[in-house]
């Protein structure tokens, strides 16, 4: 009797990364914040879901600047001050009390000391971070935020530090360390780092914000320490850019895990 064998060979194969294209062919790749990654008009409901880190800052800063109001960078003499001074960043704090340091990382974006402040953090987020956020996902603009945030604060926080050592009578350091630091500024302008990655010529995004920021310290009267945590967050989010999305291409996962291949060879007795 003739015997016919079937062979099933089972193959797991696992896909290979795709990738998602989302570089925009503009000199500027801002959306508006009503459109998708493609500039087409999306619902309401699309446009916070691709932006829900945008919106949720925005709303908790307005919130708060209802319920709480506005604080100062040197007087912590009332209850308001008080509680907004122990969430802000304090240069001097990074050696003498760091725990509370790291902890204003992520208290001190929220929190605003002058109307102008709030308007320039404000327009920022409804146009560079929401643009970006929608390009990146809410995960990498997180990331560039934070970690903007941590950088700029750290890196100028020990500068001045540094600098109060070798030269204690300094009128300038000494009044930089007399203050703190709050708002979000630092934290868009790393998303404007991130963000020249999906335009068509990323330096020339880079170059404008720089010419801008010479404006806002030389001309605007914006203090040195404030522009250089600016052109910090700005740095790190281009660099960090080059890693979570060069060239504006996002990888992404395929859906699939993986497949299965049945081959049944022809068998004979």
């Amino acid at each position: 009797m003739a015997h016919i064998r079937f062979q099933v060979a089972i193959t797991l194969t696992r896909p290979s990364p795709q990738h998602t294209v989302v570089k925009s062919e503009s000199l500027f790749p801002l959306l508006w914040p009503w459109n998708d990654a493609e500039s087409c008009r999306s619902s309401m409901r699309d446009s916070v879901r691709t932006r829900s880190f945008t919106s949720f800052y925005l709303l908790a800063t307005f919130s708060i600047l209802i319920v709480i109001g506005l604080g100062d960078p040197r007087l912590c003499d009332t209850r308001v001050n008080a509680l907004i001074c122990s969430a802000a960043i304090w240069p001097a704090e990074l050696f003498t009390a760091p725990h509370e340091f790291v902890l204003s990382w992520f208290t001190a974006p929220w929190f605003m000391h002058a109307a102008d402040q709030a308007i320039f953090c404000t327009v920022g987020f409804l146009v560079f971070t929401q643009s970006y956020e929608c390009r990146a996902g809410t995960k990498n603009t997180i990331i560039l935020c934070l970690g903007g945030t941590i950088i700029a604060a750290t890196v100028v926080s020990l500068g001045l530090n540094l600098g109060h050592m070798f030269s204690p009578e300094n009128e300038w350091i000494n009044e930089a360390l007399a203050r703190s630091w709050m708002g979000g500024s630092v934290a868009f302008y790393a998303t404007i780092g991130g963000l020249a990655h999906f335009a068509r010529t990323p330096w020339l995004m880079i170059g404008c914000t720089v010419i801008f920021e010479a404006w806002n310290h030389f001309l605007n009267g914006i203090s040195t320490a404030t522009s250089s945590a600016h052109m910090i967050a700005l740095a790190f989010g281009f660099l960090m850019g080059l890693w979570l999305h060069p060239n504006g291409v996002l990888p992404t996962e395929s859906d699939d895990d993986s497949f299965t291949e049945l081959k049944v060879p022809h068998g004979g007795g």
